[in-house]
């Protein structure tokens, strides 16, 4: 997905015909616009979160100034036991109609956003309610500005923001169908005010809690890859894109008029093996450890551009340099001596060209080449060169998003390796896609020893706890092999030059801090 983000100042008619701002900013998306604006689905939908920013605040944010989490709407906490804590909120807080915001909005989110949760199927239940959620027992608003939160566990009063971050709030008194559409009541710094075929609308919120927005007004456009382009490289102002077309990085960098600045994702590209039933992996699992003795990641890093971005070879599932990480791990020793002798041992003898096993049947392997990751036909021949090299066959195919997610809903094993990237935000919790009963575990891996430490790390109260068993699942990682960890870098977002005002990114909710947002001096809308 890319997002584009414009704003114009009295050129909306130029864009959406019969409607005129003084102040617009308008983003372009490279994707469909989600069919509903409610705001528990907006959270977790690749076409809405960055609308979701836009539209609702959570029960905490990240405070610029301090580098932390805080808490939303709250002015005091009183701590009556290690389970239970009395959140009273500001004085004269207001959703966007003007009613007033009460503590029984706050404790009928919770509950709304249970229901929500228990009406789906995975992966998007377990999406909806987050982990740290799970935590909390009940809320229940014991005056108009009083929440009582209990929670399932003994918690400390700092741990309290990272545990609300993703709980959005909604008003008590409107329906998820008025939610979901124009004229939804919100506390975020913007309201929807008209959805179309390809756009939707929306314009300030003039009782935000942290202050009336500067800009008056967003629009949302689905656009085309050859519109977005025509974007990308006009002359304008105050102009956005994130997770842009890395082939044209250096072109951004160029040009005087754009700034390029790295996101807080961290993108890990890794080589899946597939353990799902059918797949040479399923037949025979050591296979893993001859292609981790063949597939060179510093060959493969020497091969590819960087184009400006930063990039570490990583030896498991976490950046380089994280706290998570165990730094006394070292990467796969890339041998074809190695390799033979493994083969060997698990009964292949190269016989001219090729590998073969004792029923004379040439090793080869099927790769699918994900769509998403940048240069990924590039990395399939280097690893395609180093396996003929070695005498073994790979098949490459490449496959678009919309395979890929029919791989997430209905794992199969048609196929043995998969090159893709997974996106984390600094928290990087691995849980769904390595625990075996993660809603993005398709290829099928398994560890009861891996699953202990993710659900340990899970429930864990005190960040050095979540380091030790994190690190714990990345040495478990070394011997179990259930991929081959590439590199990881980071996203990057271009900015025109005039946006001014722009906090350091947050990982997923780009308009963090939006109503502060500013094109050229201060003020000047027009």
């Amino acid at each position: 997905m890319a997002v584009w983000l414009r704003v114009l100042a009295c050129m909306a008619c130029l864009l959406l015909p019969g409607v005129v701002s003084a102040a617009e900013m308008v983003v372009y998306e490279r994707a469909p616009l989600p069919a509903s604006m409610h705001p528990f689905t907006l959270m977790h939908s690749r076409q809405g979160v960055h609308l979701s920013a836009l539209l609702t605040e959570r029960m905490s944010r990240l405070d610029t100034a301090r580098n932390q989490l805080v808490l939303n709407f709250v002015s005091r906490v009183e701590k009556l036991s290690s389970r239970e804590y009395d959140l009273v909120l500001q004085a004269g807080l207001r959703w966007s109609d003007g009613s007033d915001f009460t503590a029984e909005d706050i404790a009928g989110s919770l509950v709304r956003l249970r229901d929500m949760a228990s009406a789906e199927a995975p992966p998007a239940s377990a999406l909806l309610l987050s982990r740290p959620l799970l935590l909390v027992d009940r809320a229940t608003a014991m005056s108009k500005d009083r929440v009582r939160f209990r929670f399932r566990k003994p918690v400390n009063e700092p741990e309290l923001p990272s545990l609300m971050a993703l709980l959005p709030v909604i008003p008590a008194k409107q329906t998820n169908r008025e939610l979901s559409g124009p004229g939804a009541v919100t506390c975020g710094p913007y309201v929807v005010k008209e959805v179309g075929k390809d756009f939707v609308k929306l314009e300030a919120n003039p009782f935000y809690f942290l202050g009336r927005p500067k800009i008056d007004t967003v629009v949302v456009r689905a656009v085309s890859e050859e519109e977005l382009s025509k974007v990308l490289f006009s002359e304008g102002s105050g102009e956005v894109a994130v997770q842009v077309p890395l082939e044209h990085l250096q072109r951004y960098e160029k040009r005087a008029d754009l700034v390029v600045r790295p996101a807080n994702t961290r993108r890990i590209l890794y080589l899946g093996f597939n353990r799902r039933q059918g797949s040479a992996f399923a037949r025979e699992p050591d296979l893993r450890m001859v292609l981790a003795s063949i597939i060179n990641p510093q060959a493969i890093d020497a091969s590819v551009p960087r184009l400006g971005l930063e990039r570490a070879l990583v030896t498991g599932p976490f950046a380089r340099g994280s706290p998570y990480a165990d730094p006394d791990i070292t990467a796969t020793p890339v041998s074809s001596a190695m390799a033979s002798r493994r083969l060997a041992d698990l009964g292949y003898r190269r016989i001219g060209e090729r590998y073969r096993d004792a029923a004379g049947r040439v090793l080869s392997f099927k790769l699918l080449v994900c769509a998403s990751v940048y240069e990924g036909e590039l990395i399939a021949r280097v690893m395609r060169e180093e396996l003929e090299r070695m005498g073994i066959e790979l098949e490459v195919e490449p496959i678009d998003e919309n395979r890929f997610r029919r791989l997430l809903r209905q794992p199969s094993g048609d196929y043995d390796l998969i090159l893709h990237e997974w996106t984390f935000d600094v928290g990087e919790d691995i849980y769904e896609v390595y625990h075996s009963r993660g809603v993005y575990n398709f290829l099928g891996y398994s560890n009861p020893k891996v699953d202990e430490r993710l659900e340990l790390a899970r429930w864990a109260a005190l960040p050095e706890s979540r380091i030790m068993y994190r690190r714990e699942v990345h040495r478990l990682f070394i011997a179990d092999m259930p991929a081959l960890f590439i590199w990881d870098t980071h996203d990057v977002v271009v900015f025109r030059s005039d946006v001014e005002h722009v906090p350091p990114l947050d990982p997923y909710f780009l308009f963090r801090d939006v109503h502060l947002w500013t094109v050229g001096k201060e003020g000047d809308a027009s």
